[in-house]
């Protein structure tokens, strides 16, 4: 479950961020138009991005114990400010609906690795 959640993140944001930067067309209508905002987010999403490549990293070349120091914080950071956007920005956007998602998945994997 670690394994896949730090995927999904990796999956998520690496692509997301290039658009986000990019001021790819399609990003405006759920990002709003190119600001310096926006690229900090994508600058925050890069930083997810590369924390969960290195907590893979640390899973295959060390241990899972190594791997987990990184995913917890990573983990609590997203699910707090995720479900945060729920209640600042509320359920009509697509990205809060992702976030939700996203912090269910980096729950449950916070669960069953027993990182609680």
């Amino acid at each position: 479950m670690l394994v896949i959640a730090l995927v999904v993140n990796c999956l998520i944001v690496f692509p997301l961020s290039l658009a986000l930067l990019r001021d790819a067309p399609q990003m405006a209508p759920v990002y709003g138009a190119q600001t310096d905002a926006r690229r900090i987010l994508a600058c925050l999403y890069l930083s997810i991005g590369f924390l969960s490549i290195s907590a893979l990293s640390l899973l295959v070349m060390i241990s899972q114990h190594a791997a987990l120091e990184i995913a917890r914080p990573l983990f609590a950071l997203q699910i707090i400010y995720k479900i945060g956007t729920l209640f600042a920005v509320g359920w009509q956007s697509p990205v809060v609906k992702t976030n939700v998602a996203v912090s269910v998945l980096l729950g449950a994997a916070l669960i069953v690795t027993g990182a609680t």
